[in-house]
């Protein structure tokens, strides 16, 4: 994964994209390749990746079982402040 671009997708796609990113004159082209990861889970959202010093890549998920953007009140009973995960992938 080193040289390619990652990116946190919770819309269609559920999981983590990766783009192999190359110099095209004056600027930058990413071609999309194989998915880093991909969750079969509808409530996990992966928010935030780093590669760890171990080479793995770790991930954190918000779960919260309201997804969407501001349909839901700020102040929904059902809206989580406190929970969300850590996950790690070696690739």
């Amino acid at each position: 994964m080193q040289g390619n671009l990652l990116v946190c997708n919770v819309i269609g796609f559920q999981g983590i994209l990766q783009y192999k990113v190359e110099e095209d004159g004056a600027s930058l082209h990413g071609t999309e390749s194989r998915a880093a990861a991909f969750f079969e889970r509808r409530k996990l959202s992966p928010v935030d990746l780093k590669v760890g010093p171990d080479g793995a890549l770790y991930f954190i998920d918000w779960q919260n079982p309201l997804i969407g953007h501001m349909q839901h009140n700020l102040r929904d009973p059902s809206r989580d402040h406190t929970h969300g995960r850590v996950y790690s992938c070696h690739v």
